[in-house]
């Protein structure tokens, strides 16, 4: 089966609704003019209905997780790069620190040599 997208769920309702357009009746409350259908064609409309609204919670859902996604790859780059600087940073220490000892080894193999 293929994928069904919110347009032509949409175009469905149309549809229903064309089709039972003379299956309704006009009610006034408040002023206020609202269509009421048969139980038949609201069924239809209202599983329609539920139908569009689960495509637009996947498209929303989708969209959520792009922008997680592109988060966490600038997050992933920034922490490469904090691990770059501290590994230079950790040569850097380390080449000091080969520094200092080395003098101190020469000492030893003088004094014990």
């Amino acid at each position: 089966m293929p994928n069904r997208y919110v347009c032509s769920a949409i175009e469905e309702v149309r549809k229903a609704l064309a089709v039972y357009k003379d299956d309704y009746k006009i009610a006034s409350e408040n002023g206020f003019e609202t269509l009421v259908f048969s139980t038949a064609s609201y069924r239809h409309v209202l599983a329609l209905t539920e139908e569009i609204q689960t495509y637009v919670n996947r498209m929303e859902a989708s969209l959520q997780d792009r922008k997680d996604l592109e988060y966490w790859y600038e997050r992933k780059k920034e922490l490469k790069a904090d691990v770059k600087k501290l590994k230079k940073k950790k040569e850097k220490l380390e080449g000091k620190k080969k520094g200092k000892t080395k003098p101190y080894s020469d000492l030893r193999d003088k004094l014990h040599g």
